[in-house]
Parts: C-alpha cells; sequence; structure tokens
C-alpha cells in the first residue's frame, strides 16, 4: 500500500516538498496550501548509507521528484532541503557521475530549492530517522517475517500502522512534532483539540495516546508564555 492521501489536491498545481536524510534513510513530505497531502520514507540501502551528507540529502531530493512525478511533472514546486549547498546545485561546475544523473533528472521539473534550516524541517526528519527505534525495528521485522497483521510496509519504505506513520519513541522528536502542529504551516489550526485531529490522521506512537501528549505540551507552552509575560518590565506611559 502506498502512504495515504491526507488532502484532496486543489487543482492549483502547486506543490512544495520538504526532505531530510539520515544514515538510516530519506524522508519526504508533500505540501500543498499550508497542508500535508503524502508522505514517503526510503530506508537505505548498504552502498547508499556510504554517501556523503549532500548526496543523501540530494537522494532524499531526487526520490521525491521521482516517487511523486505523476504528482508533480509540469507543476511550480518549492523544494525546501536543510543543506544549505543544494541551493546553488544548478549552478555548480564540478559533479561527480551520479549527481550529474541526479541533476538531469532535477532540470526536467520545474522546481525552486530553498534553504530550510533543519531544526524546522521536523517532520521530514522525523521520517527519515524513525528506524532507529528499536520496537518499531522489532515490529519491521515482523511484519517482513508476514508475523504481524496490525502494521505494514507502504511501497514507499514506511513502517505504518492503522494508515498511519509510526514516530520513534524519541521525546525530541515528538516535542518537535508538536511544536509544528501548534505554529508551523505543516497543520493550520492549533489548539488541543485540532492539534490532535491533525496527528491522529498521519503518526502513530507507541503506549502514551497523542491526545496525552499535547496536553502536555501545551500546558508547557502556556507557563513559558505566563512567564514570559511576568518577564516583561512594565512599560512607562507616554507623556
Amino acid at each position: 500500500m502506498t502512504a495515504p492521501i491526507l488532502t484532496v489536491l486543489d487543482g492549483s498545481g502547486s506543490f512544495v516538498i520538504y526532505n531530510d536524510a539520515s544514515k538510516k534513510g530519506l524522508g519526504c513530505v508533500l505540501m500543498q496550501q499550508g497542508k500535508v497531502v503524502t508522505y514517503v520514507s526510503h530506508q537505505l540501502k548498504s552502498h547508499e548509507q556510504n554517501y556523503p551528507a549532500h548526496d543523501l540529502e540530494l537522494a532524499a531530493m531526487v526520490f521525491a521528484l521521482k516517487i511523486w512525478r505523476h504528482y508533480l511533472y509540469g507543476e511550480k514546486i518549492q523544494i525546501f532541503t536543510d543543506y544549505k549547498s543544494l541551493k546553488y546545485l544548478f549552478t555548480q561546475k564540478e559533479l561527480n557521475m551520479r549527481k550529474g544523473r541526479w541533476l538531469e533528472l532535477v532540470k526536467d521539473y520545474d522546481c525552486e530549492i530553498l534553504y530550510h534550516p533543519g531544526k524546522e524541517n521536523m517532520v521530514a526528519d522525523a521520517l527519515s530517522r524513525k528506524l532507529n527505534d528499536p520496537y518499531l525495528v522489532k515490529k519491521r521485522r515482523l511484519v517482513e517475517a508476514r508475523r504481524d497483521e496490525e502494521f505494514f510496509i507502504s511501497s514507499d519504505d514506511g513502517l505504518m500502522f492503522e494508515r498511519r506513520l509510526c514516530v520513534p519513541a524519541d521525546r525530541a522528536v515528538k516535542t518537535e512534532l508538536l511544536t509544528d502542529a501548534h505554529s508551523s504551516p505543516f497543520f493550520m489550526h492549533p489548539g488541543s483539540t485540532n492539534m490532535y485531529q491533525n496527528l491522529k490522521q498521519v503518526y502513530w506512537w507507541k503506549n502514551n495516546p497523542i491526545l496525552i501528549h499535547i496536553f502536555s505540551f501545551l500546558e508547557e507552552v502556556h507557563s513559558l508564555l505566563v512567564m514570559k509575560l511576568f518577564l516583561i518590565p512594565p512599560s512607562h506611559p507616554t507623556p
């Protein structure tokens, strides 16, 4: 099965891609009008794990363009990467054979490459790094051995539960996902109920329900805001 389509395409033909890479895998998110359309991840083969960081980031971009070609070909695309030098991909003069082939593929698309700091690129980052979680690794092996019917591996190599992407047991990853849901264009409506509705369509994590993490996160945000209010010096009246 492919990764689920999470929103109806609006016909505008304009897309945004966020991608990220680690030594374990590639992660990409396709968006339109600030909403997630779908996402993919890819577990690296042994030879791919030897690629330098720059090549891995470019590989993630190429992977996204190839797998979503039916959406993207002939359309305007913005591709966000947290590897700054990729902004200058089209002007680089010295490329190895692999990069040369990839560049020719990228040129087939009407795309603009933009820099997006890694901390703000957390959805794609979580996709690329999720394979480090021992529980998810075990589940993946059971699925591959056809001994687990609740989980499945999508055609894009993502471990899924009830059509949702499995998130690693990593507090930092979860916190960043909640931060995105609260304030970034990945999810348009902040607040506990809307965050829950948005997140539960896309993600699943083990043991603690998503809603508990959301309430805890929002309480922390509220506490920080209250502290800031107390720390702000009172303004002086205008004479």
